[in-house]
């Protein structure tokens, strides 16, 4: 090859970046990496009949209006002793017949079977809209390894645990702290999913918070999807601070025998409801956030 055939290539490269006429860092690793247009969506279920049949029909339609190339909707079913298998195959799901006794593993499973690269972590009684979906790939698009939402339940939360979650949300965003960070709705990556090593299985109910700990590049939105607020409504306000506190470094060998507050069959109305005047002056106090570590 002539020298003199390269001389001029690399003087421009040198005066692009001398005078700074390149796109910013994520641009340019928006335009590196692959644009992501796919999903596999993963749902842990046992003994959900009550819900499952909503979640896997709104998340198809979410799929459908996010405009995806392809999707799948894999339904993890942890030996479930009523329809939920039947309602989940009957909606278009695949579903995945285990018998763990552990949402981790659960969760693990799914990944594992999952055919595209991007991954959605979607809790049976939680609902996401095709916005969210769009916004999360827009956001691993980017580079980042993790997108999560920032805990939002329907309009039956107790008003006294709105407050805790309200406040739990703020220090994620101000703070930094992630100890009750929501993980109902996760978006990531299947190489850097797996090369975390997954969810930790030793954990119950904490399985999700430690995956977004462990992640060094995530983000936390808002979004239009929710979780049910059925355990709390059923079990009291605080139900869901002290399931944290009592399981957080416990394994789960005997917490499946412990009530595990299925029924509560509250499925009226519209899923996705306008935001209130209340809930858009928090999200302006509680703004949006992507951490990075080193």
């Amino acid at each position: 090859m002539n020298i003199c055939n390269i001389k001029l290539p690399i003087f421009l490269i040198i005066f692009i970046v001398h005078f700074g006429i390149y796109p910013s860092s994520c641009d340019m690793l928006e335009v590196l990496l692959p644009k992501r247009n796919s999903l596999s969506v993963v749902i842990p279920a046992y003994n959900e009949e009550l819900w499952i049949e909503r979640t896997v029909k709104c998340v198809t339609d979410s799929c459908k209006e996010a405009k995806l190339k392809d999707f799948e909707v894999l339904v993890v079913d942890d030996a479930s002793t009523d329809a939920t298998a039947e309602i989940a195959t009957k909606n278009g799901a695949q579903v995945i017949s285990v018998h763990n006794r552990n949402i981790g593993k659960n969760r693990n499973q799914g990944a594992k079977e999952a055919k595209f690269d991007t991954i959605l972590f979607l809790d049976a009684d939680s609902v996401v809209s095709g916005k969210d979906i769009k916004r999360s790939l827009a956001l691993l698009n980017k580079g980042i390894s993790l997108v999560t939402t920032f805990s939002r339940y329907d309009s039956h939360f107790p008003f006294v645990a709105s407050l805790w979650c309200h406040f739990s949300n703020l220090c994620v965003s101000h703070l930094g702290w992630h100890g009750t960070a929501g993980g109902g709705t996760m978006f990531t990556d299947k190489k850097k999913f797996e090369k975390l090593g997954g969810f930790d299985c030793a954990l119950f109910s904490t399985e999700d918070i430690d995956l977004i700990m462990r992640s060094r590049h995530r983000a936390f939105i808002h979004t239009d999807g929710y979780t049910s607020s059925r355990r709390h409504v059923k079990n009291g306000i605080f139900s869901g601070v002290f399931e944290w506190l009592a399981n957080r470094n416990s394994t789960a060998s005997d917490v499946w025998c412990k009530p595990n507050f299925r029924k509560t069959a509250l499925l009226e109305g519209e899923i996705f409801q306008p935001l209130s005047c209340w809930e858009r002056f928090y999200r302006f106090i509680c703004p949006e956030v992507i951490h990075k570590q080193k």
